[in-house]
């Protein structure tokens, strides 16, 4: 077992604990690359749960750093199934679409259209949906379909959809 992997079991679900786990990475910059490999594993062990949640606060405060890994998690999103992952993920993406719209080529913003579009299509917890649509109303643009196919999906579930859900759609789409 790594010094990370160990590390990353000390820690639970809290803020603070969350927080801690970034100031470490923060000292030891080197263990990034070991945090994301565990972040983005399809395995949903605790040690996995955890490093996602560290790896959202960290990268959260300098998204630049995040630049080595974009393709990466481009890739592993779709076979990430742990709503404990996904919530904390789907957040780095959403901040780093939002952050880096301009130098997203149209392959990677492909990759995030069939990402999202799975998100809402399958079943995942509030705040993946929330980050889902709000990544989608940005890419609304992207291709000619995707605003039409968004509304129709958003009409579809809203009357059945959780009072969390209902407001980012209400934001984003002026329903």
């Amino acid at each position: 077992m790594s010094s990370i992997t160990a590390y990353l079991k000390t820690l639970n679900a809290s803020i603070d604990s969350r927080n801690e786990g970034a100031a470490y990475i923060n000292k030891k910059p080197n263990l990034l690359p070991e945090l994301f490999e565990l972040a983005t594993q399809k395995r949903a062990n605790r040690e996995h749960l955890t490093a996602a949640w560290v790896l959202e606060v960290y990268i959260l405060k300098d998204l630049s750093q995040f630049d080595p890994y974009w393709i990466k998690l481009l890739k592993r999103l779709p076979e990430i199934k742990h709503e404990s992952m996904r919530r904390p993920l789907s957040k780095i993406l959403y901040a780093y679409l939002q952050k880096n719209f301009k130098d997203i080529n149209a392959k990677q913003k492909d990759a995030i259209l069939s990402i999202c579009f799975d998100w809402l299509l399958e079943p995942a917890a509030v705040a993946t949906q929330n980050y889902a649509l709000r990544c989608l109303y940005r890419l609304r643009n992207h291709q000619d379909w995707v605003q039409e196919e968004l509304v129709a999906i958003v009409r579809e579930q809203y009357p059945h959809a959780t009072p969390g859900y209902r407001a980012a759609a209400r934001q984003i789409l002026n329903l």
